[in-house]
C-alpha cells in the first residue's frame, strides 16, 4: 500500500499538511490537490487548529504540476479557473497558513507558496 500524497499531523495547535510526493518533487497532482483541499476546509472548521504549515517531503517543497498526469477527458488539472480557485482556498483562509520550503519551489509551487500569509526558508 502506498503512502498518502498529503500528511496531516497535529502538534498542539500547529497543523502540518505534508506533500508527500517526494520521487516526483511533490509535483502537483489531483489527488495532491483534493486533498489539500479538503485538509484546508477541515483545519478551518476545527476548534483546536490555531495555525496551519504546509510543508513539502524530502528535498523539495513543491517542483509544481504534474504535468505527466493523466486526465481521462477531464479537465486539465492545470486550468486558470480551477487553478485560482484553489490557491484561494488558501489564500482566504481564516488561520495563519505558513509555508515551510525547502529545495524547488516552482510554477504551481510558488503559487502555492505565494498564497500563504508567512514563508519560512529551510537551508
Amino acid at each position: 500500500m502506498s503512502e498518502p500524497a498529503l500528511l496531516v499531523d497535529d502538534v498542539g495547535a500547529v497543523r502540518r499538511l505534508t506533500l508527500n510526493r517526494p520521487a516526483k518533487l511533490n509535483a502537483l497532482d489531483s489527488g495532491l490537490v483534493s486533498g489539500l483541499s479538503a485538509a484546508l476546509a477541515e483545519a478551518a472548521e476545527a476548534d483546536s487548529v490555531r495555525v496551519l504549515v504546509i510543508a513539502g517531503s524530502g528535498r523539495s517543497f513543491c517542483a509544481g504540476y504534474d504535468l505527466t498526469e493523466e486526465t481521462d477527458g477531464k479537465e486539465p488539472l492545470v486550468s486558470l479557473s480551477n487553478d485560482l480557485e484553489r490557491l484561494l482556498e488558501i489564500f482566504d483562509h481564516p488561520k495563519p497558513v505558513i509555508a515551510q520550503v525547502q529545495g524547488h519551489c516552482l510554477a504551481g509551487g510558488r503559487d502555492l507558496m505565494m498564497m500563504c500569509d508567512r514563508m519560512a526558508s529551510l537551508r
